[in-house]
């Protein structure tokens, strides 16, 4: 059966306010990796999210949100690891790769 997946692939990019998002699959990755580039092709890819990293420990990973912020500053994404989706959401900067502190609303 693996041998008629490609397993390597690219998604068709979408344009969100100035950047174009996709996700590319890579060869003996189990999930894909989330990017993001400015409109100019000369702009780097910039990865947001890689679920391969997330999903290490876990038999199980599910996306929920992925969500970037109207400024496009902030990452908010949420993960299953359960399959019951009840996992919190995650907010990150887009450039540093750094978690927010989560403060839940009241």
């Amino acid at each position: 059966m693996l041998s008629r997946i490609q397993q390597t692939d690219l998604s068709v990019p979408y344009q969100l306010r100035g950047y174009l998002y996709f996700t590319k699959t890579e060869e003996g990755k189990q999930y894909p990796l989330h990017f993001r580039q400015g409109k100019d092709q000369n702009n780097a890819e910039e990865r947001l999210l890689d679920l391969n990293a997330l999903a290490e420990g876990y038999s199980f990973l599910g996306l929920g949100v992925f969500q970037v912020s109207d400024d496009n500053r902030l990452l908010a994404y949420s993960t299953d690891t359960t399959g019951f989706r009840s996992t919190p959401s995650r907010l990150r900067t887009c450039n540093q790769r750094t978690l927010c502190p989560f403060v839940p609303s009241a």
